[in-house]
């Protein structure tokens, strides 16, 4: 009996085909199965970004942080950051994903997690350079689009709306709890 010969693309390869060809990248992506290689890969780049932003509090914190009164909360944010990141993974995949189904998308959960994960890579790893964070966002943008175009074949106009719209909702309901906690913390001051 003759095995067919699999073939093993190489992380660094993959990781220079999401930067470079990605819409080649997510063809690929289209027919990988389940979460786990996107997970995996939110999780190496998500811990190599928190550990570079908890080296970065360890030297603004032990200078500046004190001084404004932050103390040990500039080592705690880096940790909180990515914890909240990978359950932002689940939730943001979830908003994506019931947009897709709203624009007859042809995928399913898994699909959108992986596009979701795997276009946040430049995000995490441009974003521990001071002040250049903001390209990553964009890219991972880009990218998310890309994405959603190739792996649930929808155009260009749709995949945009399936992206940035539970971007609008997220900070909506931030925006949302931040007037609702200064309410109450107005409620509670004696003047």
């Amino acid at each position: 009996m003759i095995v067919p010969e699999t073939i093993q693309i190489n992380f660094w390869d993959r990781l220079q085909k999401l930067f470079l060809k990605p819409k080649e990248f997510f063809e690929e992506v289209k027919h990988e199965e389940g979460i786990f290689n996107a997970l995996v890969v939110y999780l190496i780049f998500g811990t190599f970004s928190a550990v570079a932003g908890f080296l970065t509090s360890l030297t603004i914190a032990s200078s500046f942080g004190f001084l404004f009164g932050f103390g040990y909360a500039s080592y705690v944010l880096p940790i909180a950051g990515f914890i909240l990141g990978i359950l932002m993974t689940f939730f943001y995949s979830a908003l994506i994903h019931a947009f897709v189904i709203a624009f007859n998308g042809k995928q399913n959960y898994s699909a959108s997690y992986r596009v979701y994960a795997y276009s946040m890579v430049p995000a995490l790893l441009i974003g521990i350079i001071p002040f250049a964070g903001w390209l990553g966002v964009i890219y991972s943008f880009v990218l998310m689009v890309i994405g959603t175009m190739k792996v649930h074949e929808l155009s260009l106009g749709k995949a945009i709306l399936v992206c940035i719209l539970p971007a609008i909702i997220i900070i909506m309901l931030l925006i949302g709890m931040l007037f609702s906690a200064l309410f109450f913390i107005s409620k509670r001051m004696v003047y």
